[in-house]
Order: C-alpha cells, then sequence, then structure tokens
C-alpha cells in the first residue's frame, strides 16, 4: 500500500471535503432543530447566567476548562444557553469532521460506504441528547476542537514529538473539558488494532499500513494515558486541598462494587443492543443488531482466514480479544467510575462503534466482489440512516413540545398567584412536588431527557422566572418546610387550595409523581 495514503495531499483533500460534507449534511437532516430554541431542565436554572455554585460543581467534576469557558462568557455579559444558532451550526460541523477524523485515524476514510455510514454515525439518536443541554454547547464545541486536533495531529505527523506534543496538549485540554471524548479514542485504538493485524502480509512482516497503525495507536495510547492519569491527579489534589468539592463523579469504584457494578453493565448492554427504550425502539434495534451480528461473523471469517497463515495465528488471537473488548468499550468510563447514569449522552460513542464495525466488516470483504451482498447491506445501512434521522428528529422535536407544555402551565400558576394578596410581595418561591412527566407522555423521555421542569428541585424556580420576567428565588430550608407543611393533605394544582403566599414566600403545592 503506498504511503501517500497517510500523507494528506489535494487529492486526499478533496476526498475528505466530500466525506465531511455528506456527514455534515446528514447531520443537518438528522439535528438541524438544535438551532432553535430550546430549553433542557439545566438550561432554566442557569438561563441567566452561570453563579458561583455551577462553577464549582464544573471543577468537582475536573472540568476545569469548562469552568473557565463559562467565566468567559459570563465576563463578556453572553449567556451560554443563548448562543445556540452560531454554536448549532458548529457543533454539527465538528461532531462531523470529529467522525472524519476518527476514520482517518483508524484507515477506513477510503472505504466506498464511508460517506454512508458515517451519515450513520452522525445521525445515531443517542448524540441528539446531548444537544437538548444548549447551555453545554460551548465547552462540547471547545471538546470537540481538542479531540480533532489530537487525532490529526497523530495521522498528519505521524511518529514525530511535533505530532506527539500537540496531541498531548489537546487531550489534556479535552479531559479538562469533557472527558467523554476518551471513550471515543479507545474505540478508535481498538478498530486501528484490529484492522492492522486483519490487513495483509507481506512476508510474515505487517505491511506499511500496519506499520503506521501500530505507531499511531502507541502515541494516542500514551497520550490518554498520561492525559487520564494527570487529570485524576489534578481531581485527587483538588479534593485533597479543599479546592473543589467531592462528587462521586470524578471517584472510581472499589473493588466491593464490582459484583453491582457487572450487573448494571450486563443490564445497560442489553438495553442499548437489544431492550426497547424510548429514544431507539422497535423493528429499527432489531434491524441494527442483525446488521450489527452480521457484521461481525464477517470479521470472525477474517480472522478465521488470519489464523491460517504462517505466523498470524498471535494477530488472530489478538483480534478475538479485541472483539471481546466492544463489550465494555459499549459503556465506556462510567463502567469505573462511582456515579452510574448510563444515559444516551454518556454512551453516546456506541453510535462510533456501530459504524466502524460495519466498516470493518466493509475491509475485511474488500476483495469479495458479490454485488448482492454489498446491495443488500447498502438498502440495510440506508434505512437505519433514515430511521437515525427521524428519531433524533423526533428528541429535539419532543424537547420543544415539552417547552411548550412547561412554559404554559408556568403562565398559569403565574397567573393565579398574580390574583392572590400580597403578589408584589414575593420574592422566593417553594414548589413542592412535581411530575417528571405530563398526562400526555411523551415516546422520548429517557433518564434525564425530555424530563418536565417541574420535576428537579433546581428548575421548577427557574422556569417561573424565565417565563415571567420576575425575578423569583429557591425558598431556604424553612421556606421549603414550611411549603411541604402547607402542602401536607391539601389538593395540588389546579386547585384553589394549591397556592398560598405567606410574606415574601409564595407556595405552591403539585401533584407528587416519582
Amino acid at each position: 500500500m503506498k504511503k501517500s495514503i497517510f500523507v494528506l495531499g489535494r487529492d486526499d483533500d478533496r476526498a475528505n471535503l466530500r466525506l465531511l460534507a455528506i456527514i455534515v449534511a446528514a447531520a443537518i437532516f438528522s439535528k438541524g432543530v438544535v438551532l432553535f430554541r430550546g430549553f433542557s431542565i439545566d438550561d432554566y436554572s442557569l438561563g441567566n447566567g452561570v453563579d458561583d455554585k455551577a462553577l464549582s460543581l464544573f471543577f468537582s467534576q475536573g472540568r476545569y476548562l469548562m469552568a473557565l469557558i463559562f467565566g468567559g462568557l459570563e465576563s463578556l455579559g453572553v449567556n451560554a444557553g443563548d448562543l445556540f444558532f452560531p454554536l448549532g451550526l458548529l457543533v454539527l460541523v465538528l461532531q462531523s469532521a470529529f467522525v472524519v477524523s476518527v476514520f482517518r485515524f483508524v484507515g477506513v476514510e477510503r472505504l466506498p460506504a464511508a460517506g454512508l455510514v458515517g451519515a450513520l454515525v452522525v445521525a445515531h439518536p443517542y448524540l441528539a441528547e446531548i444537544l437538548t443541554f444548549r447551555l453545554v454547547l460551548p465547552s462540547y464545541c471547545a471538546a470537540l476542537i481538542f479531540s480533532i486536533v489530537a487525532l490529526e495531529a497523530l495521522v498528519r505527523h505521524p511518529s514525530t514529538w511535533r505530532g506527539r506534543s500537540v496531541a498531548l496538549l489537546a487531550t489534556l485540554a479535552m479531559v479538562f473539558t469533557y472527558q467523554v471524548f476518551l471513550n471515543y479514542f479507545a474505540i478508535a485504538i481498538a478498530f486501528a488494532l484490529l484492522l492492522a493485524f486483519l490487513s495483509e502480509r507481506d512476508e510474515g512482516r505487517p505491511a506499511l499500513f500496519s506499520r503506521q497503525i501500530y505507531w499511531r495507536v502507541v502515541d494516542l495510547i500514551a497520550v490518554s494515558l498520561i492525559s487520564g492519569l494527570l487529570f485524576l491527579v489534578a481531581t485527587g489534589l483538588a479534593r485533597y486541598y479543599g479546592i473543589s468539592g467531592d462528587v462521586d463523579r470524578a471517584k472510581t469504584i472499589s473493588v466491593a462494587e464490582f459484583p453491582e457494578r457487572a450487573r448494571q453493565v450486563y443490564s445497560s448492554l442489553a438495553n442499548i443492543y437489544w431492550t426497547n427504550e424510548p429514544v431507539y425502539s422497535g423493528w429499527m434495534k432489531v434491524l441494527v443488531a442483525v446488521v450489527i451480528l452480521f457484521s461481525i461473523a464477517i470479521i470472525l471469517w477474517r480472522i478465521v482466514l488470519t489464523a491460517r497463515i504462517k505466523g498470524a495465528q498471535k494477530h488472530a488471537i489478538l483480534s478475538l480479544f479485541i472483539l471481546v473488548l466492544f463489550i465494555p468499550l459499549s459503556l465506556g468510563l462510567i463502567v469505573a467510575f462511582r456515579t452510574w447514569w448510563p444515559v444516551p449522552r454518556v454512551v453516546a460513542h456506541v453510535s462510533m462503534l456501530l459504524g466502524l464495525i460495519l466498516l470493518s466488516a466493509d475491509f475485511c470483504l474488500k476483495n469479495f466482489a458479490h454485488r448482492g451482498l454489498k446491495f443488500a447491506a447498502s438498502v440495510s445501512r440506508g434505512v437505519i440512516l433514515v430511521g437515525f434521522v427521524f428519531l433524533s428528529n423526533q428528541i429535539l422535536v419532543d424537547q420543544q413540545r415539552l417547552n411548550d407544555w412547561d412554559r404554559l402551565m408556568a403562565n398559569r400558576i403565574l397567573s393565579r398567584l398574580e390574583t392572590l394578596p400580597n403578589f408584589n410581595e414575593i420574592r422566593y418561591v417553594s414548589i413542592s412536588g412535581g411530575a417528571w412527566a405530563f398526562p400526555k407522555k411523551l415516546r422520548t423521555i429517557q433518564g434525564d431527557l425530555n424530563v418536565s421542569s417541574f420535576y428537579p428541585e433546581y428548575s421548577k424556580v427557574a422556569l417561573l422566572s424565565e417565563i415571567s420576567g420576575y425575578e423569583l428565588k429557591n425558598a431556604d430550608a424553612s421556606g421549603v418546610a414550611k411549603a411541604e407543611e402547607y402542602c401536607k393533605g391539601r389538593q395540588t394544582w389546579p386547585h384553589a387550595d394549591s397556592l398560598a403566599i405567606f410574606g415574601n414566600l409564595a407556595i405552591v403545592c403539585l401533584k407528587k409523581v416519582f
């Protein structure tokens, strides 16, 4: 294989731009709704700026650069959640560029199906959830940029200290912004090694393709391990010296927690690959499972052929080991950390895992000309792509529908409060109870995705302020206790007794739904 494959020239640039254009188009079709106003539960609570409490939370999670980004926007007088249009456009392009960079790192960007599979990856519904949090778009874009720079540095400057240094700095910046992209790096490493092991051999020695990939992988492993270690050291020291709070999200599990975590992993894997779930259910999941199993069967067939080559048995065994690694890679970093919250945005790297499984199967069949098989693969992938586009749109449109319901209910509550005596004295509000969904439930409620803002304590009063312009604050502990006492045994909203004003405290009694 020619060395020009690994060094970008004009033809490569044009090919990569065409690939990028295809994937960007899929991103716009599937997630273009992000360009419009939308509120998650976090967006309401921090809609008018980020306070010290929020910055402290970012620090406790080791997201120091995220805190810096929010602080910078705050000093500029800009709300992060209000930048949904420019950053929405940017995130669609960057997410697509990141897919291209991963494909380039693994060495599959030139396969004929790279465009279709890349479109499938970026359209995956799991990637839609993070976009419902308009507040995180600035830091998410930054983490994407850092991740792209790290991968491209190793691809464009292989086995050089320049490439390694740039990749290390970029990866460090990424882990101190949004660590989830380490999951993508792990997947890229696994598939790059898999294809290197399965690539053609020359007299028992790895071909040029394999040698390039090996060094690239070694560099990314080193960069990721160093960055991860420095992250753990930095967050540990910050907790030890009281610079940041102590949160489970930044702490690893103990040995005693292994059995419970194993059960959680099994349940989550079943949920990802087989069980119906709100954001990705029905026959679509069955079709994807069939396509994945068929692709893995092709990879196994290639492994068997590799094992028959003299001196290649070790590579065949390592390839099988990598296939087994796909199981923990499906969940990623959260397997090792104490907080267990495998919601779609946390395991969104499954989209890349799916895409690279498909392209790995194509790689194994690159010299196998069977039009019927290739046609069936293209049709099934096309159907999955259309399904992913529609599902992603449903998630984002459901958010807008939920926002309307929340805002209309908040408006009715405030309109009723305005009729009560002493309304102008209200400074604090305590809302007792609340449901995570309305009676007409949305299809895409999962975890904290598309959950009513009347459910979490921190978003209820913020919602009232957002829709009215009133300066309303959460009641303190005594106010909350007073509200709980008042609402005990009373009829809930919309009954007249569900609202009351005591001095500067307004009380709202909602039905409790858990």
